[in-house]
């Protein structure tokens, strides 16, 4: 085979070289009314921008055939829509962008009797079309179109713009050529060692008669044959170029969950004819098939690149390149830069195509690291798979953290900085195999963007503590003629980006059409009219958005589409110039392709149209105002304010300045909170908002849904005045929040007696929780016992405290959570409470110690107890680099555990400014650059581990683990006895906490030596 391949490439160079001299002079007997494109004067760099836009355009281009038609040994297939072909013009038809426009193209194209449909020139082509060396002088904007012979006989003399480069200096933008070879491709993208190249192909070496996208190794490349050619782009560009700067502002990208992702190709040997969209019938039967290889080939799930999403697929191995004996394949996640990693099975075997050479069964990690992937370091299991059954892969990734499942199982958790990534980057996943055959099914990507779940379902939204205002935001058009056909948008702005959920009740759907708008779409404009500032979906295209998911539903007459979709802030800036807070929104649904329309008359018009606007607005005025939320973060111990203008001096709190209603300034406090505490302050008011009337300060338990209560003082009177002696209030009152709304005519909410405050004078409030209840004092007076369930607060439910203020200034005092105290041990850092217990041979027997082999002196040891008080934890890591400071607590030096369950409503963590879920916990450091020591104490008590933790026979389940990684360059590494690759994850018995590798049964006391027995031995002694 490999011979007759020879002969035919050698059989085409031929023909491309006898014919150079015709292929230079040609001409078509057809004219076209376009005339020569006028360049305006640019930069080098910005015509290799144009060349490589181009390039793109043409790839992603589609026509729409209606009648069949060979060309160079494939059939272009009416009813299906395809590239521009692969053909050599030069005997008749033309060659686009040289004889003929594109735009002359397209109206050929739809008439099933013209020449686009002819069969009859050199090679088999068709009539119209683009050869590699026409497709590449286009690109680079060359007047006249070349061959590989011209291209090769200009760099040789040095003139017209060429030159020779080597493979050390090849850049985006230059050509990869050889006459011997009878081939030319654009360079698009050069990543390391590998190069990523735009061509026009025949079907004898890609099996199909199109543009592809192609990327081999420098060596692979140069072996082959190709010269690396650079350019001055003197060139003015093509006589026919109506590749307009409109087409290319305007990218087509295909609403389907893998393909290109918008950084970089896809490998074009992926058969995804069947990668249905999730709009399409047949979505539940989509897709990808690989049955020829060469090397490492991708797709990307490209409807996100969020840093909080769960991939997965479901494989099924059909064969191999038969001289790989070491393929793999999986799910990946590398960067722009080369660097991430790829969670694979490994298919090795012997020789051969069939699948059942494949013998390996186990499932690894290995990492990337520019260019190269580190074999030598991998990680693998053994018996997780057979190349005989289907094999599941999933990825959760949550920031920094990547959980790695096979067939349900959890087999690794990585870790961003392990494999050179930051905890926040944005990565298209991906789909990769290394010359392995097979067909991927049932594949997904469902992204998290700050708890919305960019899936089509409306729950977060209404789940979320701004839900009443998301709602009071929303807009709508209904049909006065007919109330069920409408559509509705919501939308939120965030510190992340711009949520949007519409959805649309209608009669009549389209799809299928080339033109996006010709078929049932949603369109957005944000900040203004442009083009430029437009986005929009469909069944197969998508415009602008980060993340999305789009859908239509129903049979005819009663349809519902639905778009739920995320654009980051990097997007908005770019795309819709956003600055500031707030962002001008215009929205529409449309279904029209001209023909087929579903209208309506809307409320407060009197035309009918099937442009479904939303309050009768046009999208490009942009008249809808969308403002930031503030953030409702509740990440923070009490000396770290999360929302507001509260200040800090030592254990004192100040409110100085107040956030302007109808907002409030609230600060939370995380630490040593369970379900059962004692939270108080005191209150010394100081002064308030001159136009405050209403206002009010005290204690709050709201959760991250809004819902809790708010008992406060009352604190009203005094209008246009900003001192205390004007206020009149004296009582205290209770309110319910629901969602985030204060509902002060509840029937839950209620003026409270038994005691008053004065103004002028310090008072304090208290709130003793007892799981269940909520006991609420003034001074020592209780004013009420509430039901918590009753404020939407369940049982077991961990609600942190907080202070809040509405438009008070004031100074707090004695601050605090105060949680049952634990007989024998001192939460303060020192363990030498511990060997003191009864309990510590026990505890010592059981610790668990990871050290660094290399370094004796830098390690962590882990410490349990389980008795009938509850969980006791601690752990003292001695290490030579020490973080703290930063908001997301993971960047901070810190003790991580999962407890009872591996999901993250069970993860426990402390860091010197951040608690989650202990009872009651101590974390200090000491020491400096080089030698730190950390000490932590943590509790968890009884009813909590029991209702919550799913403890059940006397034992709890935990995986423990400490760090010190910024996730950003900076981290602690050891190698642990046992291992041989370095890691910031200190993990217990060098296993991922995950995993809750280790198992703590109840303490039970030694017996007591019988009586009887111990006088017995004494007197026979």
């Amino acid at each position: 085979m490999k011979f007759i391949k020879k002969i035919i490439i050698a059989f085409f160079s031929l023909i491309l070289c006898l014919t150079s001299y015709l292929l230079i002079n040609s001409s078509v007997s057809e004219t076209s009314a376009f005339k020569t494109q006028t360049v305006s004067a640019e930069t080098r760099d910005q015509k290799i921008e144009k060349a490589i836009a181009r390039a793109e355009y043409i790839l992603n281009y589609r026509w729409k055939a209606v009648a069949n038609v060979t060309g160079w040994g494939y059939t272009f297939t009416a009813g299906n829509s395809y590239t521009i072909p692969y053909s050599q013009p030069y005997n008749h038809g033309g060659y686009l962008f040289y004889n003929i426009s594109l735009n002359y193209f397209e109206q050929q194209s739809k008439i099933a009797g013209s020449n686009v449909y002819r069969h009859d020139n050199v090679g088999g082509g068709t009539y119209y079309g683009l050869d590699c060396s026409a497709f590449a002088s286009f690109c680079l904007g060359v007047p006249q179109r070349c061959t590989t012979y011209t291209f090769e006989s200009w760099a040789n003399a040095g003139s017209n713009g060429f030159y020779y480069k080597s493979y050390d200096t090849v850049a985006k933008g230059d050509l990869l050529n050889s006459n011997s070879v009878g081939h030319v491709l654009v360079v698009g993208n050069v990543n390391g060692n590998y190069i990523s190249c735009y061509e026009s192909t025949p079907q004898y070496r890609s099996g199909r008669a199109d543009i592809c996208y192609t990327t081999y190794t420098k060596a692979q490349w140069k072996n082959i044959g190709y010269y690396v050619l650079g350019y001055d782009y003197r060139g003015t560009g093509a006589p026919y170029d109506d590749v307009t700067s409109e087409r290319l502002t305007t990218p087509k990208k295909n609403n389907h969950i893998l393909g290109d992702s918008i950084e970089t190709k896809a490998d074009t040997s992926w058969n995804t004819s069947k990668a249905y969209s999730p709009n399409n019938a047949n979505y539940s039967k989509r897709q990808v098939t690989l049955s020829s290889s060469k090397g490492d080939n991708v797709l990307y799930f490209n409807q996100s690149k969020s840093p909080t999403i769960t991939i997965q697929s479901t494989f099924k191995v059909t064969g191999k390149e038969t001289s790989e004996e070491f393929g793999k394949f999986g799910l990946s996640f590398v960067n722009a830069n080369g660097k991430g990693f790829i969670f694979y099975c490994d298919a090795k075997g012997s020789k051969g195509t069939a699948a059942s050479t494949i013998t390996g069964t186990s499932i690894g990690i290995v990492g990337r690291n520019g260019s190269d992937w580190q074999w030598g370091t991998e990680v693998e299991i053994e018996n997780k798979w057979k190349a005989s059954s289907t094999v599941t892969l999933k990825i959760e990734r949550t920031g920094g953290y990547f959980k790695c499942y096979a067939n349900g199982s959890l087999i690794f958790t990585a870790l961003a900085t392990d494999y050179g990534l930051v905890a926040d980057e944005q990565i298209y996943p991906q789909i990769r195999s290394f010359n392995i055959h097979l067909t991927a099914t049932n594949y997904s990507a469902v992204a998290t963007h700050n708890s919305m779940v960019i899936d089509g379902n409306l729950d977060d939204w209404k789940n979320n503590a701004n839900w009443s205002k998301i709602q009071a935001d929303k807009k709508s058009v209904v049909d006065k003629n007919n109330s069920n056909k409408n559509a509705t948008f919501y939308h939120r702005l965030t510190d992340e980006g711009l949520f949007i959920y519409a959805i649309a009740h209608h009669a009549k759907t389209l799809s299928g059409n080339d033109d996006w708008w010709k078929n049932t779409n949603f369109e957005m404009f944000i900040n203004s009219d442009d083009v430029s500032a437009q986005f929009y979906v469909t069944e197969n295209e998508i415009e602008g958005f980060t993340s999305f998911s789009f859908n239509t539903t129903g049979t005819s007459g009663n349809y519902t589409t639905v778009l739920e979709a995320f654009i980051d802030n990097d997007v908005l800036t770019s795309k819709a110039s956003y600055k500031g807070n707030s962002l001008k929104i215009g929205y529409a649904f449309k279904v029209d392709n001209d023909t087929v329309k579903d209208e309506i008359t809307p409320v407060g018009a009197t035309t009918a149209t099937s442009y479904w606007c939303a309050e009768n607005s046009e999208p490009r005025k942009t008249a809808h105002t969308v403002t930031k939320e503030t953030s409702y973060s509740k990440d923070y111990l009490y000396n770290e304010a999360d929302r507001g203008y509260w200040t800090f001096n030592g254990n004192d709190l100040y409110i100085k300045q107040c956030i302007p209603t109808p907002e409030n300034d609230i600060v939370f406090f995380r630490n040593n909170v369970s379900t059962t505490h004692t939270f108080k302050a005191t209150f010394s008011l100081t002064g308030k908002v001159s136009s405050e009337e209403y206002g009010k300060i005290g204690i709050a338990y709201i959760d991250e849904n809004g819902n809790g209560f708010f008992f406060y003082a009352n604190a009203e009177g005094g209008k246009d005045k900003t001192t205390i002696t004007n206020i009149t209030g004296k009582d205290f009152g209770l309110v319910y929040s629901s969602k985030g709304d204060y509902l002060w005519s509840d029937a839950k909410s209620k003026s409270l007696t038994g005691a008053t405050f004065s103004a002028d004078k310090p008072f304090t409030m208290k709130v003793v929780r007892e799981n269940t209840k909520a006991k609420l004092y003034a001074g020592d007076v209780l004013l009420t016992t509430i039901t918590l369930a009753d404020y939407s607060i369940s049982n077991n439910r961990l609600c942190y405290p907080a202070l809040l203020t509405f438009n008070m200034y004031a100074k707090v005092t004695d601050v605090g959570v105060n949680v049952p105290q634990q007989d024998g041990i001192v939460f303060d850092g020192d363990l030498s409470d511990w060997q003191a217990l009864k309990e510590w041979d026990s505890i010592q027997a059981n610790k668990i110690t990871v050290k660094d082999k290399t370094n004796a002196n830098k390690g962590v040891t882990f410490y349990t107890l389980l008795n009938e008080k509850g969980l006791f934890v601690s752990a003292k890591a001695t290490h030579s680099v020490n973080l703290t400071g930063y908001s997301d607590w993971w960047k901070n030096t810190n003790i991580e555990a999962f407890i009872g369950s591996s999901d993250f409503n069970h993860q426990f963590y402390a860091t010197k400014q951040h608690r989650k879920g202990w009872t009651k916990s101590e974390f200090t450091t000491t020491g400096s650059n080089g030698n730190f020591v950390t000490i932590f104490e943590g509790f968890i008590d009884y009813e909590y581990l029991t209702n919550v933790c799913c403890m059940s026979n006397n034992q709890i389940k935990l995986g423990l683990a400490f760090k010190v990684d910024n996730l950003n360059g900076t981290a602690d590494k050891i190698t642990p006895e046992g291992s041989t690759t370095a890691t910031s994850y200190w993990c217990a018995e060098n296993v991922d906490p995950l995993a809750l590798n280790i198992t703590v049964s109840k303490y039970v006391a030694p017996a007591e030596p019988d009586p009887s027995d111990s006088s017995s031995s004494s007197s026979s002694s």
